[in-house]
């Protein structure tokens, strides 16, 4: 569902009138709305059910949509990605939660990466053949424009989003099972109790703990400077090729960022054997690679020249997923996960909301180039954060094996 209408994102605010500083404040909405309800929400995944709190997230998401739809400027826009940000949030740690609890049932000292490495790569090839479908939409549904249902170019990609948001809901309901822990309003209510101290416990837990508080520092660096990076390249690429490139090219990239994605989470376990498992100099060489391919994206002007940058970045990107849930998960017990990955998750959003925020601000004073350079610096920078990550923190906590005593 989201790939449905990430390949055209940027250009449907635009479409509706709205600025570059105002799609970052969009997106800065979407962050904060996020970064408000990450860890309450976590708190309540633990403490009522995952699967119950993942169906919240698509009704959230799902409302999104239709305000989006229905929204002809900026203030109804704020609404639809406030509710879409409310999605994000309560659905961060929720499933994902539930299937490493399952894995670690079955073996309590598992050694994730290679699991997490195929989840990290279904995900994208789902998203790049949505993404696909996407920019097909605008101009396969243009001649039937005049019809009522189509408020704007791109209302296709919305309505197909609520479409698959609806299947994705009932596929949850029917195939996606979980022991029931507190039912109706009496739990719901005990949840939210329950929230307070879950969260102080897992801000207390983050923060001694160094592992994670050097991972954190790298996921903030990573939300802000992917953020410039996701608000942009829709207009950079139509800077680069005119106005009238057929909407086919924003699907075809949006294909190939999924799928360099998936490329990399693919490989990523043939390339932490040739680090030894040190997931911590592996997750340096692959930020910093990133960096560097976001900088010479800077300079592209051509669209085959970006394109083959644009991928190499996220083919970097898809490689550091997996060894980061690996540092990430080995380090936090089962009763506190889902929380603790939200509280990773809002970090990172609330780079984002930094990223979008000043990015957005600077691409439309200045230029998307001076905003990309300045993010791109922030990505090879971040880089350090993961030397100084403790040797043998893969053996440390939940799950042994893996870097051990590796320098």
């Amino acid at each position: 569902m989201i790939g449905i209408i990430f390949p055209v994102l940027s250009l449907a605010i635009i479409e509706k009138g709205l600025d570059y500083f105002q799609l970052g404040i969009l997106m800065a909405v979407y962050s904060g709305v996020t970064v408000l309800l990450e860890l309450p929400t976590g708190g309540l995944a633990d403490s009522i059910g995952r699967k119950r709190v993942y169906l919240f997230s698509l009704v959230a998401s799902l409302s999104g949509g239709v305000s989006f739809y229905l929204a002809g400027g900026f203030p109804l826009m704020i609404i639809a990605f406030a509710l879409m940000g409310s999605g994000r949030a309560l659905s961060s740690g929720s499933i994902e939660s539930l299937f490493i609890d399952r894995i670690y049932e079955h073996d309590a000292n598992a050694d994730i990466q290679g699991t997490m490495a195929l989840v990290h790569a279904a995900i994208p090839v789902s998203l790049g053949l949505a993404s696909l479908i996407g920019g097909l939409l605008p101009d396969f549904f243009e001649p039937m424009s005049s019809a009522a249902v189509f408020r704007d170019r791109y209302s296709a990609n919305i309505l197909a989003f609520l479409l698959i948001g609806i299947i994705q809901a009932g596929y949850t309901i029917a195939c996606i099972e979980e022991k029931p822990r507190q039912k109706g309003l009496r739990g719901l209510s005990s949840g939210f109790r329950e929230t307070p101290r879950v969260i102080a416990d897992s801000f207390r837990f983050g923060l001694r703990n160094p592992t994670i508080l050097l991972l954190l520092a790298g996921g903030f660096a990573w939300g802000f400077s992917i953020s410039g990076l996701e608000q942009f390249w829709q207009p950079r690429v139509t800077e680069i090729g005119g106005e009238g490139l057929p909407s086919a090219i924003f699907g075809i990239l949006g294909f190939g960022y999924f799928g360099a994605a998936a490329v990399g989470s693919l490989i990523s376990s043939p390339v932490s054997k040739i680090f030894a498992r040190r997931y911590r100099w592996m997750l340096m060489a692959v930020r910093l690679g990133m960096g560097v391919c976001y900088l010479v994206l800077v300079s592209r002007t051509g669209l085959g020249g970006f394109a083959l940058w644009y991928f190499g970045a996220f083919l970097f990107n898809g490689m550091a997923n997996s060894p980061e849930a690996s540092l990430m998960n080995s380090q936090v017990p089962a009763d506190r996960r889902s929380t603790v990955l939200s509280f990773a998750s809002l970090i990172m959003q609330f780079g984002g909301l930094s990223g979008s925020l000043f990015l957005g601000y600077l691409a439309n004073s200045r230029s998307i180039t001076m905003a990309w350079i300045l993010a791109a610096f922030v990505l090879i920078a971040s880089a350090a954060f993961y030397v100084f990550i403790p040797r043998g923190s893969m053996g440390s906590s939940v799950s042994n094996g893996g870097e051990g005593n590796n320098p």
